[in-house]
């Protein structure tokens, strides 16, 4: 992705982009399971698509969860904990964790049905997606020890595949988001 697309996208969808990079840093962080087989090169699009839809639907949560004037805000704080498992939790950006690892995981149980991929594999796969987004996340929020780093978010976008679709919201969430 170049840079006058992220920007545009940046402005018109942040949570787009966002669910883009963090799927980018899952799909990095199991890269070595796909290198050893876990799964195969045909496949990798569906795991790709998973992550960008779990995870754009959790950011886009978490930001009408914060909106004390939206009038679905008590169903995305409820989608927070049902779909994706966990409520964020305390304050700055580490808040979101729990629910962009949640959304991981099932992108990753969606995935492993889709293919039927044995247990362990599906478990080593869930734990190096979520390892490979928090790393991501952590760099983007400026939290990683180090402070924001906007040549590593450029890099970051850089790497983001042309190829790759935007993400779109489940019906569920997008019915919400549009029903204002």
């Amino acid at each position: 992705m170049d840079s006058a697309e992220a920007e545009a996208l940046l402005a018109s969808d942040p949570e787009a982009l966002w669910a883009m990079m963090l799927a980018l840093g899952a799909r990095n962080g199991v890269e070595d399971l796909h290198a050893s087989g876990a799964f195969e090169d045909e496949d990798a699009p569906l795991l790709n698509g998973a992550l960008r839809r779990h995870l754009y639907g959790a950011l886009v949560a978490l930001t009408y969860s914060t909106n004390t004037r939206h009038p679905h805000r008590r169903w995305f704080e409820d989608f927070l904990l049902d779909v994706a498992g966990a409520a964020p939790e305390g304050d700055g950006p580490e808040q979101a964790l729990p629910p962009l690892r949640g959304a991981c995981v099932l992108a990753v149980q969606e995935f492993a049905e889709a293919i039927r991929l044995g247990h362990t594999a599906r478990v080593a796969l869930a734990r190096s997606a979520v390892n490979g987004m928090e790393d991501h996340y952590r760099v983007m929020a400026g939290t990683s020890g180090v402070g924001a780093d906007p040549s590593a978010l450029g890099f970051v976008i850089a790497a983001i595949p042309g190829y790759w679709e935007r993400p779109e919201l489940s019906l569920e969430v997008a019915s919400r988001v549009r029903n204002t």
